[in-house]
């Protein structure tokens, strides 16, 4: 029995094959399949790239895949997610297919399945959770144009939107201007309306671009660039709280979990811990899990479809699989 897990994000998909004991047979990174800026031929051809580099490095064909398990954002609707059903039959498996939003498999990345939440936080944010008693409940996710707090895209704009105020003499200078413009490989910050008059609808990926510098000058101590990820921080809490008490789990033993590359910054991670712990007792973090880590989620999911009991040990060999290859 061989496995397909897909991890499809905003800024990129991973891909990696496993056996029946949860082993890494091979893995892959391609381009992003889960955003509504792509048409759904780049959508397509991005997952097939991604899917059969990976069946190709492990010797595999579709024909001996027993369950292909897919996490992808960007499938909240019914449409959203029936549309993506159709991309991956196209991909051609014979075993048994499984799609789920990447909010749910956040959740079960920290959770294995117990009470708790999941909390992404990559180009875009968003909070997911269960009771074990079949309680559900999410917060956020919207979408960049609506809110996505916390996410690389709401990072990268707020730190934009400092340099030009900086630049036109209405906030305080920053770090941030000298930084994203070495990085952008621009002379003026003027020019940052090229850049993004030139993006066009892909200015949302042009924003999260910027985000790990945000990390970076904070770390020099540019009080803006903290303020923005301390902000970030308690955007995130605040859903991760929401989420608590729509499942009545505040104040009793759960999990939340850290989920994407924004929580790479120890500024957002320690913040986002403080405020949890202070506002609500229960509750453990775990994580961050960034890199090929949230593929555990899809890979969870595949066992419990394959077993009637699922295996705490197994989990632990997957997870401990997937952070050699991060």
């Amino acid at each position: 029995m061989h496995i397909v897990t897909v991890d499809g994000g905003k800024t990129k998909t991973v891909c990696a094959i496993l056996d029946a004991e949860g082993n890494v047979l091979s893995y892959a990174t391609g381009r992003a399949i889960g955003s509504s800026l792509l048409d759904q031929q780049t959508i397509e051809f991005n997952l097939r790239t991604v899917v059969f580099d990976a069946l190709t490095r492990s010797g595999l064909s579709v024909e001996d895949i027993g369950v292909a398990s897919f996490s992808v954002c960007d499938i909240d609707t019914k449409e959203l997610m029936s549309n993506m059903e159709g991309i991956i039959l196209k991909l051609g498996f014979k075993g048994k297919v499984l799609l789920e939003p990447d909010f749910v498999a956040a959740y079960y990345v920290a959770t294995h399945g117990k009470p708790g939440v999941g909390v992404i936080a990559g180009t875009g944010s968003m909070a997911y959770g269960e009771n074990g008693s079949g309680g559900k409940a999410r917060a956020g996710g919207w979408g960049w144009l609506i809110n996505d707090e916390g996410g690389g895209f709401w990072i990268g704009a707020r730190a934009l939107n400092a340099v030009a105020r900086a630049y036109d003499g209405m906030n305080k200078e920053t770090a941030l201007s000298k930084t994203i413009c070495k990085e952008l490989n621009l002379n003026d910050c003027l020019d940052l309306m090229n850049l993004a008059c030139k993006e066009g609808s892909a200015g949302p990926l042009l924003a999260s671009r910027i985000a790990p510098l945000v990390d970076l000058a904070a770390q020099e101590g540019d009080s803006q660039a903290i303020r923005i990820l301390e902000q970030a921080a308690h955007e995130l809490s605040f859903m991760a709280l929401t989420v608590s008490r729509k499942l009545e789990l505040a104040k009793k033993r759960h999990i939340v979990g850290c989920v994407g590359s924004v929580f790479k910054s120890n500024i957002v991670l320690e913040n986002f811990k403080e405020i949890m712990e202070r506002e609500d007792e229960g509750v453990e973090i775990r994580g961050p899990y960034i890199d090929y880590a949230p593929l555990m989620g899809p890979a969870i999911v595949a066992f419990k479809e394959l077993r009637t009991e699922s295996s705490e040990m197994l989990f632990e060999t997957i997870n401990r699989n997937l952070e050699k290859i991060s």
